[in-house]
């Protein structure tokens, strides 16, 4: 059971990485003052890894532990900051380095902001998060039966 959970987590997590890159691009470019999904591989490529691997993980503990409430949150809190932490650091460093050339990478711009975008994106982040789990529990129930 428990690597039947993780593949599906691991395929929640790459389609989920598919729909926010795309709703990341599309609303970042509305921001901006334009309009599409210019951009959107770029947040596709830097949340995949980070977002497969959290519900990977998430769905190898889902099926014992159930957890309720303010655990809950912290979990998704802990969850949103670390995907958040690695796409802003080292995801970014490696698809801006193979899309651009690792010569004109800001390297030490990535990991001085990298955390700070993390934090300051934890109020947008975690009910993200929350709601995902939400629907990947419901996911593993549906599949479970």
């Amino acid at each position: 059971m428990r690597i039947k959970t993780l593949i599906v987590g691991l395929l929640y997590g790459f389609c989920a990485s598919i729909v926010i890159g795309f709703l990341i691009a599309i609303f970042g470019n509305g921001i901006a003052g334009g309009a599409g999904s210019d951009g959107w591989s770029w947040f596709f490529l830097t949340l995949c890894v980070p977002l497969s691997l959290s519900f990977a993980i998430s769905g190898f503990h889902f099926h014992r532990i159930q957890f309720k409430g303010v655990k809950f949150m912290v979990l998704c809190m802990i969850i949103a900051l670390i995907n958040v932490l690695i796409m802003g650091t080292a995801g970014a460093i490696i698809v801006s380095g193979e899309t651009r050339g690792y010569e004109t990478v800001n390297i030490e711009g990535y990991l001085q902001w990298g955390p700070v975008y993390a934090v300051l994106f934890l109020p947008l982040s975690t009910p993200l998060v929350a709601g995902l789990l939400l629907g990947f529990r419901k996911s593993l129930n549906a599949i479970q039966r």
